[in-house]
């Protein structure tokens, strides 16, 4: 019987389920294993996605409020682009005033619920010169930020270089080598990129514009990729993604490639596997089409783009109707599909659950991210416990199924009755961990308690102790 279940289990996964089925159970003593349905919704997640477009002028900036970011949550937004244009510093420190404009967006985005795409520039348009700061202001400029980009990490995504030429973008300069070739050329700009990765902690990487702008500062070549066993590890290389900003434009994004260039083109669709990668789109064309743009978004592994821009091609795919789609997948897309779980629970048992899930995103999570496995009981909320789980999303590669095998101890004093056990995925910073619009939904339906923030996996009845006393990551109250 237990075969026949299994073999009709299949037969309509493979003719396609609904995504209103409920998941399938199926008793294997000792075990109890459970198939999971994925959603067909659009699933917001943090640090992932569409973003929305906030820019901050010195001299006549409003900061942000909690109640605004809260605004732009509930309208589908995890992610919001803070562009800050210093214009008025290109030759002297930044004021305090506009530091705390800076520090008033980072504690609004800590209560409202979103993280920063951060930028920091000092032309917002090519009529405004200086397009830049010379290099001994700038040093200064950075060295103010560092106590903000520290205190703030939190709700920090991902830093964008900046700093040079018009919007930052790294093009026309005034104090910068323009159309840079050489390492030489490039050895200014390398200044600056290297006291952003002194000033923003470890844990965070930043966006370069082009894959030739790290090459060319760091003497790469364009096998010196990033790779499975240097990812996340800390070092320069690691935290050095990049960012396009005319994504779709043309064969060449509009100079991104330096003309094309294939083996630029192969770097970033190598690096981007383990860097956070995104931007924005800069006019429409026949590359920007949506057949083209899913192939592109898939091959350099986007996290994050532009919802403000370029209007026309966001508009292109509404109409054309890959908009969902593009949703759906950018940054991560994580399915649970199948668990096993003890069949019994005692106190003071040891408890197994083998966990197999599946990133359908286009990403892996790029920040640290934890894991845990929460108990709650169904008649006393109150009585909950937790224990940490040993793994790190950011190796939880696209297409690849990860399997989480996870042995843990029943407390001895824990009350009887049944509970509902959850897998908990919080921001690891203690000041986002109990906030449930920095945890990650999994794109399974009928899992995701909005209450909580935790994603509901099985219920398990427990009983009395039978004198055992597993002690190995017992799960703890909280």
């Amino acid at each position: 019987m237990k075969l026949m279940n299994i073999l009709v289990y299949f037969s309509l996964l493979f003719m396609g389920l609904s995504c209103n089925e409920e998941s399938t159970t199926i008793p294997q003593e000792p075990y109890l294993e459970k198939y999971y349905i994925e959603s067909g919704n659009v699933i917001m997640n943090p640090e992932r996605g569409f973003y929305t477009y906030r820019e901050f002028v010195s001299g006549k900036a409003t900061p942000l409020t909690a109640e605004a970011v809260k605004g732009i949550y509930n309208e589908g937004y995890s992610l919001i682009y803070t562009v800050y244009y210093m214009p008025d510093f290109t030759d002297k420190l930044i004021s305090n005033d506009y530091l705390q404009v800076i520090k008033a967006n980072m504690e609004a985005l800590r209560a409202g619920g979103c993280k920063s795409v951060l930028r920091f520039a000092y032309s917002y348009d090519q009529k405004h010169t200086p397009s830049d700061a010379p290099w001994d202001w700038t040093k200064q400029h950075i060295a103010q930020l560092k106590p903000i980009l520290q205190e703030y990490v939190d709700v920090i995504y991902v830093l964008q270089a900046g700093l040079v030429g018009t919007w930052g973008e790294w093009y026309y300069t005034d104090n910068y080598i323009f159309e840079p070739k050489t390492e030489e050329d490039f050895i200014p700009r390398k200044n600056v990129i290297d006291a952003l990765l002194d000033a923003l902690p470890q844990e965070r990487m930043i966006g370069i514009r082009t894959p030739g702008a790290k090459i060319k500062s760091y003497n790469l070549t364009v096998a010196d990729t990033v790779t499975v066993s240097t990812a996340f590890n800390g070092s320069k290389m690691s935290r050095l993604g990049g960012h396009n900003d005319c994504f779709l434009a043309d064969n060449d994004d509009r100079g991104t490639y330096n003309g094309a260039n294939r083996e630029y083109k192969r770097f970033w669709q190598n690096e981007t596997r383990y860097l956070a990668m995104g931007g924005e789109t800069c006019q429409p064309s026949s590359y920007s089409e949506c057949y083209n743009a899913l192939e592109e978004f898939e091959r350099y592994h986007w996290s994050y783009i532009n919802m403000d821009y370029h209007a026309s091609v966001i508009n292109d795919w509404l109409v054309n109707g890959c908009i969902n789609e593009i949703k759906k997948r950018l940054g991560y897309r994580l399915v649970l599909l199948s668990g096993k779980y003890t069949n019994e629970a005692g106190a003071g048992d040891a408890f197994e659950i083998n966990l197999k899930l599946k990133n359908m995103g286009w990403a892996s999570p790029v920040n640290p991210r934890n894991v845990e496995v929460i108990f709650i009981s169904k008649t006393d909320n109150k009585e909950r416990y937790k224990v940490a789980v040993d793994t790190d999303p950011r190796l939880w590669y696209p297409k690849e199924i990860q399997e989480l095998n996870i042995k843990l101890g029943i407390p001895s004093n824990i009350k009887q009755g049944e509970y509902d056990i959850y897998l908990n995925l919080p921001d690891p910073k203690s000041t986002l961990s109990e906030n449930k619009e920095f945890s990650i939904q999994l794109a399974n339906t009928d899992m995701w308690d909005s209450s909580t923030g935790y994603n509901k996996l099985h219920t398990v009845k427990v009983s009395g102790s039978k004198g055992n006393a597993y002690s190995n990551d017992v799960l703890k109250a909280f």
